[in-house]
């Protein structure tokens, strides 16, 4: 590109004198001379009657004078004109030269020019003090490859090659590192073009510098982040505030089977549950709140996984919500590890069937349930004949497989989904049956009471009976507001107490004997 001069630089007073008399001066003496010249003819003519005649060198130099005065006339004109041209280019490359020293002295980036062979021809305040030296230093005197910071010989190659036609005009840009005084590393860009001096066939450059260091920091941490965030077991998800994904990692895409060049048409929705889902997730993260939930969610293979997921807003600079970020943490493991123990939390150690903690909550359940269908409710309560004394007679093994054994007849004779056995504690056992008539549960207790008998475990020192054998209490209720899950096990105990008054071996259904 070429240099540019302004367009409406003003002439000194002299030049502008000098214009105007040249062009007043030189037309007015051509004006006298052609009077002077009609004013002759009209005097020869009235020698001519007086027979006076002018000789030829007269009228020679009459016409010589009059040539020489055309040629003064329009090399005055052609000197004014070149001259004004002169001034006003001086005055324009004033004038741009003041422009540049103000712009370039109020902004903050270095601004250099050189020359084609790598003098300094301009440069502003900020590219002198980073390079160490004083402006009046670098005009005119210094060099590019002449400095003795590190940035100099490496701009001066970089330069060449811009010269040299190497690179594209106007759009090279070249990162230097570069030690201040204080010993600081920084990172600066720099951005060059080539232009033509008027005038003359000299190449320039000129220089721009922009300091990247804090971009360049900021670069690297998000490297460092991204890199972090790859390789992350979780999955991350990163949107902008209308939740469009702006980032997404490779455990996110392989579980829901997106690659990263694939972030603009992955359906959100569909990962979380439907329509709308992941705009009411997100809705808290834009009023500055967190989120953290246990989700189950489906995967590119329809697999279902539970996902802890933690949501938070992105702040920018100004501290205005930017985006959100979604970690999803696999817990499908923990899940399943928690419910295992959950469950052995809830079965006796002994018998393996479940304990009181488990009776508790299911009875509960099951009254609450009752009283709300106003549906029956059955509790058999049962207790093994004698049970000290068998454990005093064979030992406390023994008496731990009787307990086993037992266990599992009751089991064995309650196999429906809503029957549920458990051991109440010590050699008492407790059976739930949900909205069965009067006549088919106390039928089910008697069934119980028969197969424990039949299965002829010996019990040598029985008052009862030569093998174990249990007594059997019976309480069934439909529940109302007046009552309460005490008074049904109450029942149960009461009949079940009347069992073994009665003389054991036998069931008792609300303090009633029935066998």
């Amino acid at each position: 590109m070429s240099l540019s001069l302004n367009d409406g630089p003003v002439a000194p007073l002299g030049t502008r004198v000098f214009r105007r008399a040249a062009r007043v001066v030189f037309p007015l003496l051509l004006v006298l001379l052609l009077v002077a010249w009609l004013a002759n003819h009209q005097f020869g003519k009235m020698v001519v009657e007086a027979d006076f005649v002018w000789d030829g060198l007269d009228i020679v130099i009459v016409g010589l004078f009059v040539v020489l005065s055309m040629l003064v006339m329009v090399g005055g004109l052609i000197v004014a004109y070149l001259w004004e041209q002169r001034v006003m280019a001086t005055c324009a490359l004033e004038e741009n030269q003041v422009l540049f020293d103000a712009f370039s002295s109020a902004v903050d980036c270095p601004i250099v020019v050189w020359t084609a062979s790598g003098v300094y021809l301009d440069a502003n305040p900020a590219f002198a003090a980073l390079m160490g030296v004083s402006r009046e230093e670098l005009i005119g005197g210094g060099r590019v490859d002449g400095l003795a910071t590190p940035p100099g010989r490496e701009m001066a190659q970089f330069i060449a090659s811009v010269n040299h036609g190497e690179r594209e005009e106007g759009k090279e840009r070249h990162e230097l590192t570069l030690v201040n005084t204080a010993g600081e590393q920084l990172r600066y860009v720099i951005s060059l073009a080539r232009f033509s001096r008027s005038g003359t066939d000299d190449v320039a450059t000129l220089g721009i510098m922009a300091d990247c260091t804090h971009q360049k920091a900021v670069e690297k941490d998000l490297l460092q982040i991204r890199a972090a965030l790859d390789d992350s077991a979780d999955a991350v998800l990163i949107t902008d505030v209308s939740g469009t994904p702006t980032y997404i990692n490779a455990v996110f895409g392989y579980w829901f089977g997106y690659t990263p060049d694939q972030i603009e048409s992955i359906d959100l929705d569909r990962i979380y549950g439907g329509p709308g889902s992941f705009q009411e997730l997100a809705a808290p993260l834009l009023e500055g709140e967190n989120v953290s939930r246990d989700m189950v969610l489906s995967t590119y293979f329809e697999r279902l996984f539970h996902v802890h997921l933690r949501g938070s807003a992105i702040v920018d600079e100004h501290f205005e919500i930017a985006g959100t970020l979604f970690l999803h943490t696999d817990v499908t493991e923990q899940k399943r590890l928690e419910a295992e123990l959950e469950q052995l939390s809830r079965i006796d150690g002994l018998t393996g069937i479940h304990n009181r903690r488990s009776f508790d909550d299911r009875l509960a359940h099951e009254w609450r349930r009752a009283r709300r269908e106003q549906s029956r409710l059955s509790l058999i309560m049962l207790d093994i004949d004698a049970f000290k004394r068998y454990n005093d007679h064979y030992g406390h093994q023994e008496g731990d497989a009787c307990l086993k054994q037992v266990a599992a007849g009751i089991a064995e004779t309650f196999q429906r989904p809503g029957d549920f056995v458990a051991r109440y504690g010590g050699e008492e056992f407790a059976v739930i049956i949900a909205d069965e008539g009067d006549a088919l549960t106390v039928a089910q207790a008697d069934r119980l009471r028969a197969h424990i008998e039949a299965m002829a475990l010996p019990h040598a020192d029985s008052p009862t009976a030569d093998v174990v054998t249990v007594s059997i209490g019976l309480a069934t209720m439909t529940p109302d507001e007046a009552d309460d899950v005490a008074s049904l096990i109450q029942r149960a105990d009461d009949a079940l107490y009347r069992a073994k008054e009665e003389g054991r071996n036998r069931v008792c259904h609300n303090g009633v004997e029935l066998s």
